[in-house]
């Protein structure tokens, strides 16, 4: 019986080993192709809004050295040009002007990988995901992107929770805990109140300012016909904005409303003491760990997984503890080891009777199952 003969040149264009897809129908596994500049584009989606500071110096590396990694793409069905598919905009838009500039045939043909494409949540995300292993994102590029894939998300299957929306970036690649997916999505919100101020913020930043929202003076303010909060915000708004300057700013608007609004002076006085007892919620209220942070002047230990302090008889160390106990408790987890000696922490708390109730109330409830 003779041998079946085998077409080695077809079984060599299947899968990754075709050299080229130009003017040919996609292939269905990712593959080594050569594209002509003029072919791509760049993706208009990108995470990173804000120019990339080391342009010129990438641009002289490409000049010198060529693109050293292939470029990755895909392409979406029924569109005749290319776009990158995880990062990239910032080389494409580089070997485009090197074209133009130089017209060397090194800049007019780029080697590629072609990746069948997905969807166009995988696109945003692999872009967002290949921006934010480089260190190449501002904090509000980021909260910008979670916002819009949150939003183009809720389009298609109706309202998320917290939990369902930070599954869902799991899922696609990108975990995140509940807390930074929160942060994230207040700091774009803030960016119709303070469009430049915005640009220079961190986490820090972002928590200090939700203390301030949920906790300053709070009575006061709702005793006004509208919160001022957002208006102070936005007047107080620039690139060297001052979080002490907003506050202080914040709180001669309250002052001026309650005098205008004819709240007693002794209400108004008692809110300009500097004790922060008008920041603690009434009993009937939840308790919080932004109020926590703020009574034991720990800001940093807000941030989810910060490491315990190593003496475990220092004020951090309480202070550590006392917030990771109440995340511990709200997410229904066994309080941390060791528990720091109580009168540490009482005495952390003891100007501040009402929160320390509560927060004793919230771990005899945890720990022993009695009511609060």
């Amino acid at each position: 019986m003779a041998k079946k003969k085998v077409n080695v040149a077809s079984l060599l264009n299947e899968g990754g080993f075709a050299p080229s897809v130009i003017g040919s129908n996609e292939p269905v596994a990712p593959t080594r192709i050569v594209l002509d500049i003029d072919q791509i584009k760049e993706y208009e989606g990108n995470p990173r809004q804000e120019p990339n500071d080391r342009y010129h110096e990438i641009k002289a590396s490409i000049l010198a050295d060529n693109i050293r990694n292939p470029l990755v793409v895909t392409k979406r069905p029924g569109e005749d040009h290319y776009i990158p598919a995880a990062g990239g905009n910032t080389r494409i838009r580089i070997v485009r002007e090197l074209w133009q500039e130089t017209r060397e045939e090194r800049f007019k043909k780029l080697e590629a990988i072609f990746r069948p494409w997905i969807s166009e949540e995988w696109v945003l995300i692999s872009h967002l995901t290949e921006n934010v292993l480089r260190g190449e994102m501002l904090f509000i590029d980021l909260a910008r992107c979670i916002d819009r894939i949150r939003k183009e998300q809720e389009d298609k299957t109706g309202r998320l929770s917290e939990r369902q929306f930070v599954g869902f970036l799991s899922d696609q690649g990108f975990p995140i805990s509940r807390r930074q997916c929160r942060r994230l999505l207040y700091a774009a919100s803030l960016e119709k109140f303070i469009p430049q101020a915005i640009k220079t913020f961190g986490a820090t930043h972002v928590d200090e300012l939700v203390a301030l929202e949920k906790n300053h003076r709070i009575e006061e303010r709702r005793q006004l016909t509208a919160d001022p909060f957002f208006e102070v915000l936005k007047k107080t708004d620039g690139p060297e904005f001052d979080l002490k300057r907003f506050k202080s700013v914040l709180d001669r608007t309250i002052n001026q409303r309650l005098d205008k609004e004819g709240v007693s002076h002794s209400a108004k006085d008692q809110a300009e003491s500097p004790n922060l007892k008008n920041s603690i919620p009434k009993k009937n209220q939840a308790l919080d760990i932004f109020q926590l942070a703020t009574v034991l002047k720990t800001p940093e230990y807000v941030e989810e997984g910060k490491p315990a302090p190593r003496r475990h008889d220092s004020p951090e160390y309480t202070a550590w503890w006392c917030l990771e106990a109440l995340r511990c408790l709200d997410g229904g987890n066994p309080v941390p080891e060791p528990v720091p000696r109580e009168v540490q922490f009482l005495m952390q708390l003891g100007q501040e009777p009402v929160l320390l109730e509560k927060f004793i109330a919230r771990l005899r409830k945890g720990i022993r199952g009695e009511e609060s």
